[in-house]
């Protein structure tokens, strides 16, 4: 009885294995356009069973077939992908902070300008202060005003002075001049008031009527409310006595007290904790027996330290803004 062969003569398998070899490198070759690898590693790969040396010579043709298949799907790749995934050399400076829009590098603040032309337009607490402290530029006694182009007209040094019922002249302290407009500005107008008139936004250069203008405006009420609204915060500015610095002397000065507070009773708890002893008693209310010897020593450090005294004080009256941690303080 003939025996059943169970590998083929040495043609077929050279045959079906070449076959094979190149469904597998063709499989290889869609695998890696999919998923968009850069290289295959030879782990993928299923094992195969050892051939002689004649028959690796097919094999060998088809790795060098499969890997000539391979090779320009990848170079494809790299291409479509390298303008998304790896920045050129040459595109470099496109994209540098300092030439792109709206992504200026951060500088140090410059310092305000004396010409209220170059004011901001919205001026925080902070900038109207700064001026106010500043206050109004004033232009020399010989300075030459620039003649306007339309009617050859000019400011002149006349418009900076009033002139009263008797004769005597005033300086007008608020009237500031802008090299950069060749105009007129109110300097309290400016910081204080939300009108939106000539001598707030743009400035005043009709110099033919500028004399009537400029008397109605120092004679307008909202004018006089921006004077001594002027006025009070320089006043406030100059004997340190602004609504903020009271505020922050007060909120410094609560929270010394609070840290002079603290350090003593973070001094007894480590006093009463060297020697093992507990804090808590039977009650926890002030100036009560029994109630412990954290609260003990509290009461007799407040005989004789004016800063233990006032908090407790303040407990006492339900004044203390806040609870301190250990026994609770009641009356």
């Amino acid at each position: 009885m003939d025996r059943k062969r169970s590998k083929p003569l040495g043609a077929q398998f050279r045959k079906k294995r070449k076959v094979e070899e190149e469904k597998r490198a063709k499989d290889k070759g869609a695998l890696l356009k999919y998923f968009g690898a850069s290289s295959a590693t030879a782990q993928d790969e299923p094992p195969t069973a050892p051939v002689s040396q004649d028959e690796e010579e097919p094999s060998t043709s088809s790795d060098a077939q499969a890997s000539s298949e391979v090779v320009p799907v990848l170079e494809d790749e790299h291409q479509s992908m390298s303008p998304q995934t790896s920045p050129s050399t040459s595109a470099s400076p496109q994209h540098e902070p300092s030439e792109m829009p709206g992504a200026e590098c951060p500088t140090a603040e410059e310092p305000l300008s004396t010409d209220p032309a170059k004011w901001p337009t919205l001026l925080t607490d902070r900038i109207r202060t700064e001026l106010v402290r500043r206050g109004p530029c004033k232009l020399p006694p010989d300075f030459v005003f620039q003649r306007s182009e339309s009617d050859g007209r000019s400011c002149h040094h006349h418009y900076f002075k009033k002139t009263l019922v008797s004769g005597e002249k005033m300086a007008r302290s608020w009237l500031i001049f802008s090299m950069e407009n060749n105009s007129l500005f109110c300097f309290c107008c400016k910081l204080f008031s939300k009108r939106n008139i000539h001598l707030i936004s743009s400035g005043l250069s009709d110099w033919k009527h500028a004399s009537s203008y400029l008397t109605s405006h120092e004679n307008s009420p909202e004018h006089l409310n921006c004077m001594k609204a002027w006025k009070e915060l320089a006043v406030r500015l100059r004997s340190g006595k602004t609504i903020d610095k009271q505020e922050m002397a007060l909120l410094e000065a609560e929270r010394k007290r609070w840290r002079a507070v603290l350090t003593r009773l973070i001094a007894i708890v480590q006093s009463l904790a060297v020697r093992n002893l507990a804090l808590r008693g039977h009650t926890e209310t002030l100036f009560t027996p029994s109630n412990g010897n954290f609260l003990k020593e509290v009461e007799l450090m407040a005989r004789f330290d004016s800063i233990m005294k006032g908090h407790l004080d303040r407990v006492e009256r339900g004044t203390a803004s806040q609870q301190l941690p250990g026994p609770s303080y009641t009356e």
